[in-house]
């Protein structure tokens, strides 16, 4: 294994374990309803989609998502 590579490897580990973080402080900030700071977890043109069952919810931009 070269240094490119072990470097490469360090990297996504360092993007997956980011990943994990930012999933984490999702939910939490859903389940507790902070609001606040899951606004600080998206982009500003954030284009949301949910949709199940017999529901379907379209939210586009950051304040739009907070604010509903």
């Amino acid at each position: 294994m070269t240094t490119s590579d072990l470097e490469q490897r360090i990297a996504r580990l360092e993007a997956i374990e980011a990943i994990k973080q930012l999933k984490h402080a999702y939910f939490r900030c859903v389940d507790t309803a902070n609001l606040e700071e899951l606004g600080t977890l998206f982009h500003d043109d954030v284009k949301v989609r949910f949709k199940g069952g017999g529901y379907e919810w379209n939210l586009d931009g950051r304040e739009e998502y907070v604010n509903n």
